[in-house]
């Protein structure tokens, strides 16, 4: 499925100032962290038509490692439309607690960076 941006577009206009996308990655690994990431696409970004590159964004699994690259640098080191951190939660967290609360942690690390006064 391609991205439309109807829902962040929609928030935008109810007066939401950012849309946090977030995901994760490593809760099917077998050993390992797991790592959650999260962007925001500032304003600017839905004031244009979407950048070309938009059309190859969906699962990274998806995706070649060249089309990951690709979108790396088009997405994330071209552009000031987006803002974007991660955090990962290693193995003994994992073991300590479960992997869901690790994901958890992880994600609300994200958001706790996402949010801070340096980033608004």
């Amino acid at each position: 499925m391609k991205p439309n941006f109807y829902l962040e577009r929609k928030l935008q206009r109810e007066g939401y100032r950012f849309v946090l996308g977030l995901d994760e990655a490593g809760r099917g690994a077998l050993a390992g962290p797991v790592t959650a990431a999260g962007v925001i696409l500032l304003a600017d970004f839905f004031k244009k038509r979407p950048p070309s590159w938009t059309k190859l964004v969906r699962d990274s699994k998806q995706l070649s490692a060249k089309q990951r690259e690709f979108l790396y640098e088009k997405a994330i080191r071209e552009t000031n439309l987006l803002h974007y951190a991660s955090s990962s939660v290693g193995e003994k967290i994992i073991d300590r607690k479960d992997i869901l609360q690790a994901t958890k942690l992880a994600m609300r690390a994200v958001v706790r960076k996402m949010v801070s006064p340096d980033n608004i």
